[in-house]
């Protein structure tokens, strides 16, 4: 029997090609979006004939066609179409349906959205590239590119748009959000899809790797078939915290180097100005309601504000342990090949000395490698802070951490590893520097909510409030005590949410986000190139 061909062709590779890079003005733009809506509900319609039989696939065919069919009709005359035939035999359909016919057909119909959606967020991601390619295209006038462009062509001088771009913070603050119905599992589910649809543009692309996806996307629609839509029961306040932490790792570890690398790149293109990590000005400022928002949520005790910092404090150092393995595997660097600096030939001297029993990931007897040396030492200090900041040889705060990442920077710079530094060391380096704040982590930035218990001490552990460098909380030593500094500029107060419908509020916050000028006149600063370009649907499941 001969195997059908998948639903993603393989052939036409060049037409493919020139779908993915077609602009604007061309109608071939859209016909990846059509192909991958057509798919996907190809693939949900075998599912329905797998799980639930024919008799429904067909009722939810003759449902969607008889509101096509209406739709059409509703576009030439409203007024008839209200009270026409079509609607009317749909709603003999349903009416005549038991409460699991219905159950089901309406599951159908809501995984058919959430399938077209999940196309629609990658044709945008598909736009937005082939967008990127044309070079004589300007920059979009809300990107921060073609921000920095306007201010340029109106004569504002580069150490002066830099001195403006170093009084705008943007606050993006986390919440539980309650009325979020959908399980993690669901939207982990979407993720895995929309991944799979991403792989499906890249070119060339075989048969064997057409099916394959088509195989998985496949499989994960049968699960969310199989898998109940909302929670069976109520989270509780630890639920919450951790499930704010898992977007912690699916987009804010990823994707907060890359918004400051792409500040960096902006100015350079712009003002030809080169910045290091150090220079970049601190743009974001995170904050969160999540496990510590007692005004909102009576099970929010002081517990769960320690709780959410000791989960955030973990995984924060999880990530950092993982980044420098990813540092000790590129930065192979051999004194017979280059040398090292004194700085950190004395540090390391040190490290052996003070810390006999640390495991040395290349072996014991590799001894020529400085810095693959020298961070296993940094990734013992980690593991060790995860015990607390007491414990023998941790790090007592994120100062000592950045101070070795430091000389392990100037080290490479100094001796021909300049490219190294740049690439591998400089976005741990924005990671540490802008990190992702804690849940539970509450500020004056973020609106000043804060309650007081009878004897005028804040819900935060027993601190006045959270210090302004997030950073501080990823240790158990932050000074909670410590009052969050006000800016002198005005600060957005944004009120996002980490869940799939954050980027229906990009034209709230744009409202809501306005900074005035370094000299006092009006000085507008949309927001909306940060979730455009650097939080955007890929970066969120939908």
């Amino acid at each position: 029997m001969t195997r059908p061909k998948p639903l993603w062709k393989a052939d036409h590779q060049k037409d493919r090609l020139s779908e993915l890079t077609a602009q604007s003005d061309d109608s071939a733009k859209d016909h990846a979006l059509r192909r991958d809506v057509r798919s996907l509900g190809a693939l949900l319609g075998r599912v329905l004939v797998e799980q639930a039989g024919q008799e429904l696939f067909d009722i939810v065919e003759e449902l969607r066609r008889l509101m096509i069919r209406h739709r059409e009709r509703a576009g030439h005359s409203p007024a008839a179409a209200a009270h026409g035939e079509l609607m009317a035999r749909a709603q003999a359909m349903i009416s005549e349906m038991d409460l699991t016919r219905a159950y089901q057909v309406t599951k159908a119909f809501a995984i058919y959205f959430e399938l077209a959606n999940l196309a629609e967020t990658n044709h945008r991601k598909r736009r937005r590239r082939a967008g990127q390619l044309d070079r004589h295209r300007a920059p979009l006038p809300g990107s921060l590119h073609g921000t920095l462009l306007r201010m340029k062509g109106t004569g504002i001088s580069a150490d002066a748009a830099l001195a403006a771009l170093r009084q705008v913070i943007v606050t993006p603050v986390f919440t539980a959000h309650p009325t979020e119905v959908a399980r993690q599992t669901v939207l982990l589910k979407r993720r895995r899809i929309a991944e799979q649809l991403e792989r499906l543009d890249r070119l060339p692309l075989t048969v064997g790797e057409a099916r394959r996806c088509e195989q998985l996307i496949h499989a994960e629609i049968a699960s969310l078939w199989q898998t109940d839509e909302v929670r069976q029961t109520k989270p509780t306040v630890n639920d919450e915290i951790r499930m704010g932490l898992r977007y912690f790792r699916l987009s804010l570890f990823e994707t907060l180097p890359r918004i400051y690398a792409e500040v960096a790149e902006s100015l350079r293109d712009a003002y030809g100005m080169v910045l290091d990590a150090a220079e970049l000005p601190n743009l974001l400022s995170f904050g969160s309601w999540i496990g510590g928002d007692r005004d909102g949520n009576p099970l929010v005790k002081p517990e769960c504000v320690k709780d959410a910092l000791e989960l955030a404090r973990t995984a924060i150092l999880r990530e950092y342990s993982r980044q420098v393995e990813f540092l000790s595997d590129c930065l192979s660097s051999s004194s017979r090949q280059v040398a090292a600096s004194a700085e950190i030939l004395s540090r390391l001297a040190q490290y052996e000395r003070s810390m006999p029993g640390a495991s040395m990931a290349w072996g014991p007897e590799n001894t020529v490698e400085h810095y693959r040396r020298f961070l296993s030492y940094v990734f013992h200090r980690l593991q060790r802070s995860r015990e607390g900041p007491n414990a023998q040889d941790s790090y007592k705060d994120a100062a000592e951490f950045e101070s070795d990442l430091v000389t392990l920077r100037t080290s490479l710079i100094s001796n021909r590893g300049q490219r190294l530094a740049e690439t591998f060391v400089d976005p741990l380096l924005r990671q540490i520097r802008h990190p992702p704040t804690c849940p539970g982590a509450r500020g004056r930035s973020s609106g000043d909510r804060r309650k007081t218990d009878r004897s005028g001490e804040d819900y935060a552990g027993g601190g006045r409030c959270f210090p302004g460098k997030w950073r501080d909380n990823f240790f158990p030593d932050a000074r909670a005590d410590r009052d969050l500094p006000r800016s002198s500029a005005t600060q957005a107060d944004l009120s996002g949410t980490v869940h799939p419908a954050v980027h229906h509020q990009r034209r709230r916050i744009r409202r809501r986000c306005t900074q005035r000028g370094p000299s006092g006149e009006g000085l507008r600063r949309e927001s909306g190139w940060f979730w455009r370009r650097f939080l955007p649907e890929r970066s969120l499941p939908r």
